[in-house]
């Protein structure tokens, strides 16, 4: 039974899909449709009336002339649309970072921030297609990589999150079954087109299986995903909350049957090539409001748990859980270059891809520069 309160995004526990092209399911522009949620914050501003001294009339003229332009464009408010995923507690900096108004000093009073939530990285993506956001937080290496497969202009520019050790595929207590290769056959539940796939993709090859070799369910909720193995419609599910993990040996529903330390999720921050551009120093006071949102949470876990479960609307005892053994950091160093390039070769390996990406066409939509 699941405890009551923990949230359910959707009555349709599971959904079978029979018959599963994975060539399809990564194609990022077309899998699922993005519906968010907006909440948009105004910030009022104060004109600069600071006093020109000239020493002539002529010179006084071109001055004020100047001054005006520069004026009427600082009074300009520049707008930044930030995505995030309504059923993820993984990538928390934003959250402590909106809560103690670190982006608001960070940014100044001239930025209006919009934060618009997605369930999953396909929906992002396609967002970054209709120009409906300029960064998204916390995006898995998966559709990063069909993002830009697709014709994305996106760049990474910092790593702000990882799930491994603690994640992986939990088995039914129902199901009898006691090493991945059991699997053959059985439904495997996972959030298809999501990082996720992709670590339950390595597991399985790991031991000799495939996607065809499993009933690949797609699952959209964490509590959904619970709520089957509970019932027995799924035989595993792959969960990427180490609260839910625990949940499920608790209460006799199931165990951990591998974690993905060989196959990690990462999360990134990327955002619009055209928006980076334009507006270097907006995306720079935006990453220092991050790595200062990541400082609050690990000098003050509870602290962060709540800004957390705030902004998500979730469980304080959930976003304690993911926290309370995470350390949170925002970088961007080899080893999360180096990802995208295992991500990418492990994919073509398996024949998920048609056209594999080059390591140089991927360092073309990395940057470093924001936090060096």
């Amino acid at each position: 039974m699941i405890r009551k309160g923990l949230k359910n995004h959707s009555k349709n526990t599971v959904r079978k899909t029979a018959g599963l092209l994975l060539s399809l399911t990564l194609a990022s522009a077309s899998l699922l449709g993005c519906g968010s949620t907006k909440a948009g914050n105004t910030k009022e501003n104060a004109a600069d009336n600071s006093t020109i001294e000239t020493k002539n009339v002529e010179t006084a003229a071109e001055t004020t002339a100047e001054t005006k332009a520069d004026t009427t464009a600082s009074d300009e408010k520049v707008k930044l649309r930030i995505g995030y995923f309504t059923v993820n507690n993984g990538t928390p900096e934003l959250y402590a970072a909106e809560s103690e108004g670190y982006l608001k000093e960070e940014l100044g009073e001239n930025v209006e921030i919009e934060y618009i939530g997605f369930s999953n990285g396909p929906a992002a993506n396609e967002a970054f297609l209709a120009g409906e956001i300029d960064f998204q937080n916390g995006m898995g290496d998966l559709p990063v990589l069909n993002g830009w497969r697709n014709g994305l202009d996106t760049k990474v520019i910092a790593q702000t999150g990882s799930l491994g050790a603690n994640t992986g595929l939990v088995v039914s207590d129902k199901s009898g079954i006691d090493a991945v290769e059991e699997l053959k056959g059985k439904n495997v539940g996972v959030y298809i087109g999501t990082s996720f796939h992709k670590s339950v993709l390595g597991i399985l090859s790991d031991h000799g299986l495939s996607a065809g070799d499993v009933n690949l369910v797609n699952i959209d909720s964490t509590s959904d995903g619970i709520a089957a193995l509970a019932s027995g419609e799924l035989d595993a599910y792959y969960v990427a909350s180490t609260f839910y993990v625990d949940y499920a040996k608790e209460n006799n529903i199931g165990e951990l049957l591998e974690d993905s330390s060989n196959y990690p999720s990462y999360g990134y921050l990327i955002g619009s090539s055209k928006y980076i551009d334009e507006h270097p120093e907006v995306v720079k006071g935006l990453v220092k409001a991050f790595e200062r949102g990541a400082d609050f949470i690990n000098q003050d876990k509870k602290a962060g748990a709540k800004a957390v479960s705030d902004f998500l609307k979730t469980e304080y005892d959930q976003a304690y859980s993911t926290l309370s053994n995470e350390n949170v950091t925002v970088y961007l160093d080899d080893g999360a270059v180096e990802n995208l390039f295992r991500a990418e070769k492990f994919l073509n390996s398996i024949g998920a891809v048609e056209v594999e990406l080059s390591e140089d066409q991927i360092l073309e939509h990395v940057d470093k520069s924001f936090l060096d």
